[in-house]
């Protein structure tokens, strides 16, 4: 999910993050799987401070 700059910090991707969380939870989903550039530390920030746990940081290429 992207929210565009003109839109951050607004509440939008907290939102959308509990929508999915909520989404996963009502199809007993065991978890979902976030990908992140390490440059997006908008979104890290943002995982960071919900339930969202860091698992494994790897480069695909």
């Amino acid at each position: 999910m992207i929210v565009g700059k003109p839109y951050q910090s607004q509440g939008i991707g907290s939102a959308l993050l509990l929508e999915a969380k909520n989404w996963a939870d009502n199809r007993n989903l065991d978890y979902l799987e976030l990908s992140v550039l390490s440059e997006s530390t908008g979104a890290i920030t943002l995982y960071e401070k919900t339930w969202v746990q860091r698992y494994e940081l790897y480069n695909a290429f």
